[in-house]
Parts: C-alpha cells; sequence; structure tokens
C-alpha cells in the first residue's frame, strides 16, 4: 500500500511539473475522472475543455475549474512519465489484489473473528486481519 502511495506521489509531481493541477480540485489522483484525463493528455489531447468534459460524477460541478487546472505544458517527457506512472500503479494493484486473494484464503478458518472484529468501532476489515494474523499464528 505504501508503495502504491509513492507511485501516485510520483505521478502527481509529473503532473505539477507539467503544470497540471487536477490535485487542487479532484480529491483523488486516481478518481475515474482524474485517470480519464490523464490517460486522454497521454494519448495526445491538450485542450483543457475537451479534458475537464471527461469529468463524470461529483467532478462535473467542477468544470470550470477543471479547466484552468488542465492548462499547462504536457510534453512529450510527462507523457512517458505518466504512462509509465500509470502502469506501474496498475501493476501494484494487481500485486494488492493477489495478496488480499491470498489473505481471504489463509483467514477463511478465523472468519467468525474476523466478523467479530469489525463489529469493534475502528477496526477495519485490514485491522482485523491484521490482528488475527498476528495472534493465530500456528
Amino acid at each position: 500500500m505504501r508503495e502504491r502511495a509513492r507511485a501516485l506521489n510520483r505521478l502527481d509531481k509529473v503532473l505539477e511539473d507539467a503544470g497540471i493541477k487536477t490535485s487542487l480540485v479532484l480529491a483523488k489522483t486516481l478518481s475515474m475522472s482524474s485517470r480519464a484525463m490523464i490517460e486522454a493528455l497521454i494519448a495526445g489531447e491538450r485542450d483543457a475543455a475537451v479534458l475537464a468534459d471527461l469529468a463524470i460524477g461529483k467532478a462535473r460541478a467542477k468544470i470550470a475549474d477543471l479547466r484552468e487546472a488542465l492548462v499547462g505544458n504536457f510534453n512529450h517527457h510527462h507523457v512517458f512519465l505518466a504512462d509509465q506512472a500509470l502502469r506501474h500503479i496498475d501493476f501494484i494493484d494487481g500485486q494488492i489484489r493477489a495478496f488480499d486473494r491470498q489473505i481471504e484464503t489463509e483467514l477463511q478458518p478465523f472468519q467468525h473473528h474476523h466478523d467479530r472484529l469489525i463489529t469493534i468501532p475502528g477496526v477495519s476489515t485490514r485491522i482485523a486481519q491484521i490482528i488475527i494474523a498476528e495472534t493465530e499464528r500456528t
């Protein structure tokens, strides 16, 4: 999870270097809207109005701000770095899914403990998994 956060930070820096400031408008670097805009930038689209129009859901209310945030100098260097960052994030996401599947398999015998732990305020599924892994070692 930390590696994914680092990869997202690298992507943010690439966008920032190019003058693309979507992080000031959108809450997440890789929301569905933001990802569509980044992929369009990588594909060669530079028209801020066209890019902003890719916003979906709640982001559509911010189109005017997005138009301003998407004016920058996204050149071939940024295309390469952003593309590599997205590929790396996708790879990490695949690894996280694989680990999650393995964790679910390994913790299956302790599902009743998990179900009880997550009823405690502040204990998420991930925290419950950690508690079980640390206390139920075989």
